[in-house]
């Protein structure tokens, strides 16, 4: 990344940085656990903790005060003002109205009842009357490459076969385990698609039985370390074990509720009893003497980060807190601090290596107090120079540490950049770079481990932001070996309108790209984290992509440079949306309201359409039926316009924001009074809503098979009998007209969030962009009849499915046939714009009404 995005790009969610580390707010009374009877703060109270801080930097920035005006050039309105906003963003509409967090209990519950109601329908061949889904990953087999921001999604761990050093198994943000059987060079899923959390923090396996492996479940790379609350949708559902090399897998313990906000840290195996493991958490260090049957909790010592065994002597371990090293002698039973100094602050994680090169060799790193050596195993702490500056790690997300199997002396520690030092950190040089993506030391920048492979003291691996780096020669050149590594947490899809095999998407990390299905190619556009991209309808070439607080940016060649084309004001993660029939003509979701620009995105030409009527807008659809429809929502109301945007009339009565929030609008293409809503939350009976007038009146079409969980994106099939598919947390579910209920439409998709749900109609295709599985595919749930024919039973209304058979609206790849009617049918009145059919055919006795300034566009 350029330095202009560094600060905003690299940092996590709510994740604090080395320059965040203690901030005030943090450290709020308002986040006293002694103010909870549960014991910890919710949602509203952390929400409310920083909005009084940031109220009172707004007044001391009002005021001139320098401090804080140089804070806010360097991390926006002040330290960790951007992290909070990404972690408000995604929780928000992931809590109990209440603000409680949910309980993993409930969530793993309801996952299990899903399970068994999808396999009972199936057998039963009960539900919508509708084919399997055919749901394909469309992978790169080859990592992107030619940008600094290149990858294909974060790793937080790695470890290897016991015995065979080219089989590598790797654990990532929210994408499961993955197995690698040529040292990294290509990737296969370890069948944990299913499992009930994809995030992954440490995998250990027996050195006795290679068959058994342990994987700790969450990222504890993710999420807000405060006062012990984590919620990400990278909840730890526990540890998980396998007996068979990975083809299944049993819980082994450690299940927390989500209240308790547990995350798991560090996960070791002891090498000579197996049956002994060891974690080290947030909420201290765990035991276990049965594989994991039992665990006993045997430091409650607070946040403990790193956990390490003497690679010589398995009795003695070292583990790291917020304050520094501690030292067991009897093999994790007991514990004695052996110092370190560090401030122990919510944000500052403190990371520990050793090295059978000489077992007397601990190294710790730390905010603060920096880097410090033992040359006596952990007795004294010796502090050395310290390489903050070189590595610039970010607090809690960033800093890895690694020593040589060979040579003590060597060591490399890991944040934005890897730095190293070949005098046992005296001093250090960068042994990385990130903006320069042709340099042969190129790595994706946040470095979540450093693992020297076992026996060498010159090949290491660096899991990171972007996949995984290799180096052969000590740190001096790299090599990226993400190749098939299927784990982008992708936010926003959008298929190109001129090409079928064409997608562009928009994830975390890894920015804005453009997938070309005649290669299965990925083609990095844009950098940091990618949210909406939008595609011009009329003009080839053309096309946006957004990143971090609603930064809008516009390419007019097709992606090779791009200029701003934001409106101001903007959200975390604002809708953006362009009017079908009028390329001009752009909305965006603001602080403010919408707001309206008739040049084309153009930065400056933006007004307000809906000030006092609706603040933070964060979803919004228009439809093609009639473009003078507009419909937005902030969390918890909903507004519509019927004239562009000029004037706006609350819809809200009727739907259960009292309950849940909203979090996704979606207008019918043929009738613009029918118009869905989904809603996240955990309402079981609340979510998703239709309105056939407009949103005078709704209907809960919620049913009774749906799981509990958010509802993410909804997508109306054009040419369908109101066809609807969903996007959940727990994947895609499909509906139209003609079913009782909602349906799983999941065959082949792993267990994944779906954020963004768009269809290819060119190719009779639904895309699906998962958060930790990357792009997916699939034929329609329902396809699309070739030929439609009019049979206007109902009205001579066009856009009514009832009037055509088979039932649906016609859209531009089919023919269409309008016969000769007899009373009491009626010929069609074409009476919106927006239509359009392959072929019309018009028999010599029937005919076509075309109202004034209402089009129908013949394409064949």
């Amino acid at each position: 990344m350029s330095s202009l995005y560094k600060v905003c790009f690299y940092l996590i969610f709510l994740l604090c940085t080395h320059h965040a580390i203690g901030q005030p707010w943090m450290d709020s009374t308002y986040l006293s656990k002694s103010h909870y009877r549960s014991g910890y703060p919710n949602f509203y109270d952390i929400q409310k903790a920083f909005n009084s801080y940031e109220n009172e930097m707004d007044s001391l920035r009002n005021e001139g005060n320098r401090d804080v005006e140089a804070e806010e050039a360097e991390e926006g309105k002040f330290p960790g003002y951007n992290l909070f906003k990404r972690w408000e963003w995604f929780n928000q509409p992931r809590v109990y109205p209440s603000g409680e967090f949910p309980l993993v209990e409930t969530e793993l519950a309801t996952y299990k009842k899903y399970l068994r109601d999808t396999k009972r329908l199936k057998q039963n061949h009960r539900g919508p009357r509708s084919t399997p889904a055919t749901w394909q990953n469309l992978n790169t087999p080859i990592a992107p490459a030619g940008h600094m921001t290149a990858g294909v999604g974060r790793i937080n761990c790695l470890t290897f076969m016991p015995g065979n050093n080219m089989i590598l198994f790797a654990g990532a943000s929210c994408g499961g385990v993955w197995k690698s059987l040529d040292g990294g060079m290509t990737w296969d899923v370890l069948n944990t698609d299913q499992l009930p959390s994809l995030s992954i923090t440490s995998i250990v396996i027996d050195p006795v039985n290679t068959n058994n492996i342990y994987i700790a479940t969450g990222d504890n790379f993710t999420g807000f370390p405060l006062s012990g609350v984590l919620k990400q949708g990278h909840y730890s559902a526990g540890i998980y074990k396998s007996n068979n090399g990975g083809l299944t897998w049993s819980l082994a313990g450690l299940l927390h509720s989500q209240a308790d906000g547990f995350i798991p840290q560090q996960l070791i195996l002891d090498p000579v009893t197996p049956s002994i493991m060891l974690l080290a958490s947030n909420t201290g260090i765990w035991r276990t003497i049965n594989n994991g049957t039992n665990w006993t909790l045997v430091n409650n010592g607070g946040f403990f980060y790193s956990i390490e065994f003497n690679p010589l002597n398995h009795n003695v371990v070292y583990a790291t807190n917020g304050i520094g090293l501690y030292r067991s002698n009897n093999n994790g039973v007991s514990w004695t601090y052996k110092g370190g100094g560090y401030p122990n602050t919510l944000g500052g994680r403190v990371s520990l290596a050793v090295t059978p090169a000489d077992t007397n060799y601990v190294y710790v790193w730390g905010p603060t107090a920096g880097f410090k050596k033992s040359v006596d195993g952990g007795n004294t702490l010796t502090t050395m120079t310290n390489p903050d500056n070189i590595a610039q790690p970010y607090g809690y997300i960033d800093r890895a540490i690694g020593v040589s199997n060979t040579n003590a002396m060597d060591v490399m520690v890991g944040g934005i950049l890897v730095a190293k030092s070949s005098n046992g950190g005296s001093t250090w040089t960068a042994a990385t770079d990130f903006q320069d993506i042709t340099a042969p030391n190129w790595v994706h920048p946040d470095d979540k481990k450093i693992i020297y492979e076992p026996g060498s003291g010159s090949k290491l691996y660096v899991p990171n932001d972007g996949g995984v780096s290799i180096s052969l020669d000590n740190g001096t050149t790299w090599t990226d070996i993400s190749d098939g590594l299927q784990i982008a947490e992708i936010y926003k899809i959008a298929n190109d309108t001129h090409d079928a095999d064409t997608l562009y998407f928009g994830a975390q990390d890894i920015g804005t790209y453009r997938w070309v299905a005649a290669d299965s190619s990925f083609h990095v556009l844009e950098g940091g984290d990618g949210f909406q991209p939008l595609v011009d309808p009329t003009i080839t070439n053309t096309l946006f992509a957004s990143y971090q607080i609603g930064n809008l940016r516009k390419s007019i060649n097709n992606g090779e440079t791009f200029f701003s084309a934001s409106p101001g004001q903007y959200l975390w993660d604002p809708p953006i949306k362009m009017n079908p029939l009028n390329h001009n003509t752009m909305y965006a979701g603001c602080v403010g309201g919408v707001k309206k620009s008739i040049a084309s995105g153009i930065q400056g030409t933006y007004i307000n359409m809906s000030s006092n009527v609706l603040a933070n807008i964060i979803a919004m659809d228009i439809t093609k039926a009639d473009t003078n429809y507009i419909y937005a929502s902030s969390i918890n109301q909903m507004i519509r316009s019927e004239d562009g945007g000029t004037n706006w009339t609350d819809i809200t009565a009727g739907l259960p924001v009292a309950n849940a929030a909203i979090t996704y609008i979606c207008a019918s293409t043929t009738d613009p009074k029918k118009v869905f809503v989904s809603f996240s939350g955990y309402s079981a009976t609340n979510k998703i809503f239709m309105s056939a007038n407009g949103g005078l009146n709704w209907t809960n079409i919620t049913g009774n098979l749906l799981p509990n969980v958010p509802v993410n994106s909804i997508t109306y099939m054009d040419g369908s009998y109101d066809g609807v598919y969903i996007g959940t947390d727990f994947g895609v579910f499909y509906r139209d007209g003609l079913s009782a209920d909602w349906m799983p439409f999941n065959d082949g998709l792993p267990n994944v969030i779906v954020n963004s749900l768009d269809i290819q109609y060119s190719a009779l295709k639904i895309r699906a962009g998962t958060y930790g599985r990357g792009l997916w595919e699939s034929d329609l749930a329902t396809q699309i009849s070739p030929v439609m024919t009019w049979v206007g039973s109902v009205s001579s209304n066009w856009n009514d499915p009832l009037n055509w058979n088979p039932k649906g609206v016609p859209i531009f790849n089919q023919d269409v046939i309008i016969p000769n009617v007899t009373a009491p049918a009626h010929f069609p009145i074409v009476n919106v714009t927006g239509l359009a059919c392959k072929s019309l055919s018009v028999q010599p006795s029937s005919m076509v009404t075309i109202l004034a300034s209402k089009k129908l566009e013949v394409r064949g």
